[in-house]
């Protein structure tokens, strides 16, 4: 993982670079001229690829941290899990005897849904962790 992050920062940087210079360039010539207008299509797709790469830069060291503590994520996901369940029914709780007409009853009854939808989109990601924690516990444990 550490040697994707370093060419993955190392292309990032030089694209960087690369969508600079252009823009310098690209300023210093002008719009009107065919180069100036080269280089000013350098540095649009240099930059949109800078951003691609700064995406897959931000994902990858999430992996890799995620990867190097498993475990306690494990444990993080279970209780961001139960907390957000909770509050979602005592929110739909009190959405139901406030009703649904009232202000608060809307409140309470948005908070619900949008903590219904946190339960299923924790749910799924406890599963996976649990499932990759799982492997990545049987491969530690294999003699080599």
């Amino acid at each position: 993982m550490q040697k994707a992050t370093r060419y993955i920062y190392l292309l990032l940087k030089n694209t960087f670079i690369i969508s600079v210079i252009s823009v310098l360039l690209a300023w210093f010539f002008g719009e009107d001229n065919s180069i100036g207008n080269i280089f000013g299509n350098i540095a649009f797709y240099g930059t949109t690829f800078c951003f691609f790469i700064f995406i897959i830069q931000v994902v990858v060291l999430l992996l890799s941290y995620i990867f190097k503590n498993i475990f306690r994520i494990r444990k993080y996901i279970y209780l961001l899990l139960k907390n957000i369940f909770i509050v979602s029914v005592i929110s739909l709780l009190i959405a139901w005897f406030c009703g649904e007409e009232s202000s608060i009853g809307s409140i309470f009854s948005g908070v619900a849904l949008y903590g219904t939808l946190l339960c299923i989109y924790f749910f799924s990601a406890h599963v996976v962790v649990l499932i990759l924690s799982f492997v990545l516990d049987k491969n530690s444990n294999k003699p080599h």
